[in-house]
């Protein structure tokens, strides 16, 4: 879900596999729909995520009927997609960002080729390959740009240390079926917490705990249902975390 001034684009998914969903345009002054402007079709699969470099031009990640994923160029304004980005390696893909003329693609590897994992730098405008991947230890899941600030770095820990902030962690497994486990942390013994799943119009859909929980991590499970107990359709969703006067919100993906 990206916003623009007051449209919202909005990628939507039916079912795996059928194609009947892409990229969907919301005005939030009339608060309609305004109807798919880039189709699934043309994507090659279904969407999981996207960004935007300006007010016409972004790219998707689409999962094939194989799950393979790839990122493909669009262009809001023709309709239009692109040929899929070099170097891609074929696994899942959690995330884009756009930092200036860049664009940044987490790349979790693939079975095959389980090195390919970190994170690739492509010329925004263009999308060529400039480098990669670029080592995060772990697979990277998620991607916020910093600004040019210096980052301080992790202090020393001791064996029963507790997380020094309030974090909320990678889901697991993602996508889903059944059922995902979502882990945070927070830091501090009472701090009243809610965490809870909502569409990607910001819709809740589930409140999965509030209330003040023990210092250290935790982790909770959705099932896929709603308030009411009923399963709710495939596509994104998004889990926010509030901690005491924090905020992070992830993504996960439900697939049936």
């Amino acid at each position: 879900m990206v916003v623009i001034g007051e449209q919202i684009a909005v990628g939507v998914v039916v079912g795996f596999g059928d194609r009947a969903g892409g990229v969907e345009i919301v005005d939030t002054a009339t608060n309609r729909s305004l109807g798919l402007v880039v189709s699934e079709e043309d994507l090659g699969g279904d969407i999981t995520s996207m960004v935007l470099v300006d007010q016409n031009r972004g790219y998707a990640v689409v999962a094939d009927e194989n799950f393979a994923n790839s990122v493909r160029p669009f262009d809001l304004s023709s309709g239009t997609v692109g040929v899929p980005l070099e170097n891609i390696s074929g696994g899942f893909i959690p995330n884009l960002a756009v930092d200036g003329d860049r664009l940044i693609v987490a790349d979790r590897g693939s079975f095959s080729d389980p090195a390919s994992a970190g994170l690739k730098l492509y010329d925004a405008a263009t999308g060529a390959f400039l480098s990669g991947p670029i080592d995060t230890g772990l697979p990277p899941q998620d991607i916020v740009v910093l600004s040019d600030a210096a980052v301080p770095t992790a202090v020393e820990e001791t064996a029963d240390s507790l997380p020094q902030e309030f974090a909320l962690e990678a889901a697991y497994p993602n996508p889903f079926n059944a059922s995902v486990q979502i882990p945070f942390a927070v830091w501090q013994a009472n701090t009243p917490v809610e965490l809870t799943v909502h569409d990607v119009l910001g819709r809740t859909v589930r409140t999965l705990t509030s209330g003040p929980v023990a210092a250290g991590r935790h982790v909770l499970h959705w099932d896929g249902r709603n308030a009411a107990g009923e399963p709710v359709g495939n596509g994104a969703y998004l889990v926010q975390l509030r901690a005491g006067s924090q905020r992070a919100v992830g993504k996960v993906m439900l697939i049936k």
